[in-house]
């Protein structure tokens, strides 16, 4: 086996993924063990969990752990994709950061608006986040935990039934 197989590396307690330019087809039904965000900038897509829902430009889309879901459509689409264990950085969807996973489990909708000034913070914490899970040093898992909890925070402050949890 050479070196620099990493089949045996542990899975990683997040990931960033920043795609352009991409367009979206009806796929499969997948299911995964780590909560999502997508981070739409600019395009669109729809996706169904309970049912479809489209994300336009300057949205977030929520997709808690176990939840089946698929793309539908989407074009142009600039967007960021963050995946946690929510478990490996200690959140529980009975925290208010995380309560917008509950609540979209629950059948609220899983697309929240955000307004300019909270998308250029995203952008910067997305592409920090990024940075932060492409390389490991020994404060790496703490700069990932405090990245995704400002990134949730904003999430559950644009969530209409979070405005009474998390307050600006």
């Amino acid at each position: 086996m050479p070196e620099n197989d990493v089949t045996d590396a542990p899975h990683p307690s997040c990931y960033v993924i920043h795609e352009t330019g991409i367009s979206a087809q009806p796929s499969a039904v997948a299911v995964h063990a780590e909560h999502g965000l997508i981070f739409v900038r600019d395009g669109w897509f729809t996706m169904e969990q309970q049912y479809p829902a489209l994300s336009p430009a300057g949205s977030v889309t929520i997709v808690p752990a176990g939840v089946p879901h698929r793309p539908l459509a989407g074009e142009n689409l600039d967007y960021w994709l963050l995946g946690f264990s929510a478990g490996g950085f200690g959140f529980e969807e009975s925290q208010a950061v995380m309560r917008p996973f509950a609540d979209v489990r629950l059948g609220s909708a899983p697309v929240v608006k955000l307004d300019a000034e909270t998308q250029t913070r995203l952008i910067y914490w997305f592409s920090t986040l990024a940075r932060e899970t492409s390389g490991q040093t020994d404060i790496a898992f703490d700069m990932q935990h405090s990245l995704i909890t400002l990134i949730l925070a904003e999430v559950a402050r644009a969530m209409p039934q979070s405005h009474g949890h998390i307050s600006r």
